[in-house]
């Protein structure tokens, strides 16, 4: 019977690991935003993988993500562009439902739903970018310690983590926020078994290498090319700080004081997690945050800074709910994770509608108007790209330039609540807006684009 049910239970994981590959796949329709299109210029510009390595000292250059993107080149379409986090994303809802599994099915398949669900997993597991590897990375690492911990006379896992560590980094640093966690809950886990510090170094000696080296490759180059490069660096302040972990639990979640009602009513009716993976969560919660806190790391305020902390709410959420379910308390289980959900999957409904204000549509509507190509101008060097990436992938000929006589078109975008102009200029040309859109998500970019009024 007990094998039935298994069964059973990665059947519905595997249907639920579907939905969210379909979720990330309509998730991942528009054009690439800035920060993608940046990506994408800068790895056809590097040429080749160790061009890669060795000529972009850019804080946008995560590794893993840009060989993909040299893989498929330039003129890919941006969901092909894109495909590299769709995968891993997926592949994390299942690797969090196995490690979930080793609770009970329950655990497995509500981990399975978080993770499908989760508007900043669903945001970043369908852009071109490395947030979504580094995920997958930090949590095979979770289920290799995890499983060995269960059983400490196994052979361990040191080679697999290292490889894990390794990989994590390349995709994207934050994945250092993961190692700590990791230590943190190894240290805690063996503190009443094995002889510390010789177990510790034996497992997380070979990944502290694999570490070491992940890291020279990164900076290395980027030292002796006269340091990296920022694309905005904000100076840390504690309103920035508490702004950014607002945003990310409230993008795990859906909703920020829908997960504080919802979370606080979990924990009243079914209790505090407890046990080994819920250490890891713990630790895995509060690492990212405090190192960010504690170092004074710039750009608090983005919420991408803290996804390993998120990934720790979402397993520390399943097991309370599994463990819910698994004692009996069925009724309260279902009643908590379904409005949870259900807040999830409106604000996933909002993201795929949004498409990161897909701003692809300002090619397509210069196309529109000048079917055999055309030129532009921008208001901000960084914006090129966008535009670069827009026609590379819709083989388009649109020339980009500065200089005067004015363009036909101008391209304006904008962080945040930033202000357009009220009357746009280029070469003392004015311009009159013909299309534009606003984000409404984590990701995207806020644009406007003009066309000659003398046209």
């Amino acid at each position: 019977m007990g094998e039935i049910i298994e069964r059973r239970c990665w059947w519905i994981v595997a249907a639920i690991a579907a939905g969210g590959l379909a979720l990330r796949i309509a998730a991942a329709q528009g054009g690439l935003w800035l920060d993608e299109a940046w990506s994408a210029v800068m790895a056809a510009e590097a040429g080749t993988p160790l061009g890669a390595f060795l000529h972009i000292n850019h804080d946008n250059n995560h590794h893993l993500n840009t060989l993909w993107l040299q893989l498929v080149g330039l003129d890919a379409s941006p969901l092909l562009q894109r495909t590299l986090s769709i995968a891993t994303g997926t592949a994390s809802i299942l690797m969090a439902a196995r490690i979930g599994a080793r609770r009970n099915a329950s655990t497995a398949i509500v981990a399975a739903l978080l993770f499908a669900l989760s508007p900043i997993l669903v945001t970043y597991g369908s852009e071109a970018r490395g947030y979504a590897p580094m995920l997958l990375a930090f949590l095979t690492a979770i289920d290799l310690i995890d499983r060995w911990l269960a059983e400490p006379a196994a052979p361990r896992p040191a080679i697999p983590l290292a490889l894990a560590a390794f990989l994590g980094l390349l995709a994207q640093l934050t994945m250092a926020f993961a190692l700590a966690a990791l230590g943190l809950w190894t240290i805690w886990s063996l503190r009443k078994g094995l002889a510390l510090w010789p177990a510790i170094a034996r497992l997380w000696g070979p990944a502290a290498m694999a570490s070491a080296t992940a890291l020279a490759l990164i900076f290395v180059p980027a030292w002796l090319g006269g340091g990296m490069a920022f694309g905005a660096a904000e100076p840390f302040t504690l309103a920035h700080w508490t702004v950014g972990l607002w945003q990310a639990f409230g993008h795990t979640f859906g909703n920020a004081w829908g997960f504080v009602a919802i979370g606080g009513a979990a924990l009243l009716l079914l209790g505090m997690p407890i046990g080994r993976l819920a250490a890891c969560g713990y630790a895995a919660l509060l690492a990212a945050p405090l190192i960010v806190l504690i170092a004074q790391v710039p750009n608090a305020a983005v919420a991408r800074l803290y996804l390993t902390a998120s990934a720790g709410a979402l397993l520390l959420f399943a097991l309370l709910l599994g463990n819910g379910f698994a004692r009996g308390q069925r009724g309260m289980a279902i009643v908590i994770a379904a409005c949870a959900l259900a807040i999830m999957g409106y604000a996933c409904a909002t993201l795929v509608q949004d498409r990161r204000a897909d701003p692809a549509r300002a090619l397509t509507a210069i196309a529109t108007r000048a079917p055999t190509g055309a030129d532009a101008a921008v208001e901000r060097p960084r914006s090129d790209a966008i535009l670069i990436a827009a026609a590379a992938s819709a083989r388009y000929p649109l020339q980009i330039r500065q200089t005067c006589p004015a363009a036909r078109f101008l391209f304006i975008e904008r962080d945040g609540a930033e202000a357009f102009p009220a009357v746009p200029t280029h070469c003392a040309t004015r311009y009159r807006e013909i299309a534009g859109d606003t984000v409404q998500g984590l990701s995207g970019t806020q644009w406007k684009l003009y066309e000659r009024s003398d046209r």
